[in-house]
């Protein structure tokens, strides 16, 4: 018994032996590959789509004292630039996102990272704050994944990310991709970082042409929204699947962005972003599906009795109303809105918070990030190097009702000026916390006039040019006309020096 049992442990070492001889050459081809620096993995390698021909967002400038944004991306993003070479006592942070953290419908001007740069240099004017503004208009997080990466090159101390409400502005579909089990997920991320995949991945797209890896969607260099065609609001329609697979790719590129700042070892604020509830009717709205005829016969009758209320001030009737047509038509954007609004005005705020959020959440062209977005995002909280910055719970401590109307947005989700300077405070304060700076005994009456001065600076043009995009996206946000902000942008950009980089 004794001799059999030696016998089968001898196999098993043999075995094992074996496995370990055969897997020698990966590992010290894995090693070597390290050690190189050859075949590097990239971290911003996305299943979901694959854009073309992608160009940097920044380039040197003639000089190579500075790099300034690419001439190519100038059509979506506003010119900034930063020095080339990095002093010891500058602290540099890059602000990536969409419209919102561009400033629209103004500019980087009265963005928050504007208004951040000022709090920093009046807190502490003896460090060179570089608050860099990485705002694409309509970039949605799988077209940030790669700016993140980029950044990683020019030495960040710290990167902001407002990202979440442009996720469904291009369309896309994922039919070949299945939901992966917990298994799978770790197992696509160990390969992710093994050289020699990669490596294996390089020479076959060499040889072949095609990348093991093939991404099944091709985007074009910049942004091909849906609402830029004329018919582009008729293209919405009620597609759960397509939203479910737009919500999973949207946790994807943070669960990476978070990935790629931790490996680099850059800390992150990501900020949950905040919509405008009380004052943003939907954008379409269409009945529940597979109503009854009775249903509909009985919504009907309801919605008069609704009216009726409303003209006789009848609080009772009103709220009964409004909770019967929810709870008959809950996919109906446009009633839930409405039954939202009349709750609101007659102090039922609970009810009416309650159905204002249901109304963005059934909005058939979701403009506005969906609440299981914003919960993912909360979801990321005590991660390392990552603090959640969550401008949703400000924006609704600030407001009436706790519903974020125009007190702080100028459409449905672009903050006003104010709006900005609340974002702005939110990120200075975290920093305090975080011990990145300390603020002196003068720096509120510095700030209020700091700010002051900010904005009699600027000309009357710019705050005409911002009421002009302000009505071209709303007009294109219900499918009236294309990108009118985009026409403004080319012709104010062709009327600038080619030195008018903002530093």
């Amino acid at each position: 018994m004794a001799e059999s049992t030696s016998i089968a442990r001898r196999k098993w070492r043999f075995r094992a032996a074996a496995i370990i001889v055969g897997m020698l050459p990966l590992l010290l081809m894995e090693i070597t590959l390290r050690l190189t620096g050859l075949a590097t993995v990239n971290e911003v390698d996305d299943p979901y789509i694959s854009v073309s021909n992608p160009v940097p967002l920044f380039q040197r400038s003639s000089d190579g004292s500075a790099y300034r944004t690419s001439d190519a991306r100038l059509g979506y993003f506003r010119p900034v630039s930063f020095s080339a070479s990095k002093s010891p006592d500058t602290f540099r942070i890059f602000c990536l996102g969409g419209s919102t953290v561009q400033g629209r419908p103004f500019a980087v001007e009265t963005a928050f990272s504007s208004w951040l740069q000022l709090q920093l240099e009046i807190a502490d004017p003896t460090r060179n704050w570089e608050v860099v503004n990485c705002g694409g208009i309509s970039y949605a997080s799988y077209r940030l994944l790669p700016i993140v990466e980029e950044v990683m090159h020019y030495a960040p101390d710290l990167i902001i990310l407002y990202t979440g409400h442009n996720e469904f502005l291009e369309q896309r579909s994922y039919p070949h991709l299945t939901q992966p089990t917990a298994w799978q997920s770790l197992s696509q991320t160990a390969l992710r970082n093994i050289r020699t995949v990669h490596l294996a991945n390089d020479l076959w797209n060499d040889w072949t042409g095609q990348s093991i890896n093939r991404k099944p969607v091709q985007f074009a260099q910049e942004v091909e929204a849906i609402l830029d065609k004329q018919s582009g609001l008729t293209e919405y329609q009620r597609d759960p699947e397509w939203q479910a697979g737009v919500i999973e790719h949207f946790k994807f590129n943070i669960t990476r962005i978070i990935e790629i700042c931790t490996n680099h070892q850059v800390p992150l604020y990501l900020a949950n972003p905040a919509s405008n509830l009380g004052s943003c009717t939907p954008f379409k709205s269409s009945p529940t599906p597979d109503l009854t005829l009775a249903d509909q016969q009985k919504i009907r009758l309801i919605q008069r009795q609704f009216q009726e209320s409303l003209q006789n001030i009848s609080n009772h009737n009103t709220r009964n109303a409004a909770l019967q047509l929810a709870q008959l038509d809950p996919q109906n954007a446009a009633i839930l809105y409405r039954c939202g609004l009349a709750l609101m005005d007659q102090g039922d705020h609970s009810d009416a918070a309650q159905l204002l959020l249901q109304a963005k959440e059934q909005d058939i062209c979701p403009l506005r990030i969906l609440e299981s977005m914003n919960q993912f995002l909360k979801s990321t909280a005590g991660r390392e190097l990552v603090t959640l910055i969550d401008i949703q719970e400000e924006f609704a401590s600030l407001s009436p009702a706790r519903i974020p109307a125009d007190n702080l947005f100028l459409d449905h989700v672009h903050p006003s000026i104010h709006g900005h300077q609340v974002i702005a405070a939110t990120f200075f304060d975290q920093m305090i916390n975080d011990g990145i700076i300390k603020v002196p005994t003068t720096f509120e009456s510095q700030r209020q006039s700091q700010y002051s001065n900010h904005l009699a600076r600027l000309s009357e043009t710019y705050f005409q040019q911002g009421e002009i995009r302000l009505k071209g996206l709303q007009m294109w946000t219900r499918g009236q006309s294309g990108r009118v902000d985009l026409l403004i942008e080319e012709n104010v950009r062709n009327n600038q020096s080619p030195d008018s980089h903002t530093p």
